[in-house]
């Protein structure tokens, strides 16, 4: 019986040495990618910290692109985001404390995360209406942004796990002939 315990014990020691070493593996590989890597797109001064936004293409609608829990931000969206750009304009960022963009001293829940993500397209000077698409956790962070923010300014938003991008392309279309016909653009 002591035998099992000894195993046991020692089994789970080196499972959370390999834990922790993973995670401080997985720490230090993120902070040298932000040090040794130019951000894509800028970073923009929301007060009191910086947000990486990463805006390419133009026309109306804007897409917006948001992140799920992952801890790439932008990057989740850079094999999806030049497709998007050929047909309109198209924005992804790097949530606080994550890449490139600064910590927040306050707890990053989703109002506060919507909150950051409205004073960064507002400071880069990007224009409504938005179209939010949201990957896992980011589909609530939208859906509270549209939530606050749904005056005359988004088009609609996408909330599914997974998106088809075929149809999304064709769906911009009538998303973009919505945008235009109409002052009061909330469709979500």
């Amino acid at each position: 019986m002591r035998l099992i315990f000894r195993i046991g014990l020692i089994l789970l020691s080196v499972l959370a040495a390999l834990v922790v070493a993973g995670t401080g593996y997985e720490a230090l590989q993120r902070y040298l990618a932000a040090k040794n890597h130019q951000p894509p797109g800028e970073m923009v001064n929301i007060g009191d910290r910086r947000i990486q936004l990463n805006c390419t293409g133009n026309g109306s609608p804007t897409v917006v692109f948001e992140s799920g829990l992952g801890i790439s931000g932008s990057l989740d969206w850079s094999a999806v985001q030049p497709s998007v750009s050929k047909v309109t304009r198209a924005c992804s960022y790097s949530r606080a404390g994550i890449m490139w963009s600064d910590r927040s001293s306050e707890a990053q829940d989703a109002k506060s995360v919507a909150e950051d993500l409205h004073r960064a397209l507002q400071v880069a000077g990007e224009r409504a209406p938005f179209v939010l698409v949201g990957q896992s956790l980011g589909s609530a962070y939208i859906m509270t942004y549209t939530r606050s923010y749904r005056v005359a300014e988004n088009v609609g938003r996408s909330t599914r796990k997974t998106l088809i991008w075929k149809h999304f392309m064709n769906s911009l279309t009538t998303v973009k002939e919505l945008a235009h016909g109409s002052e009061h653009r909330s469709a979500c």
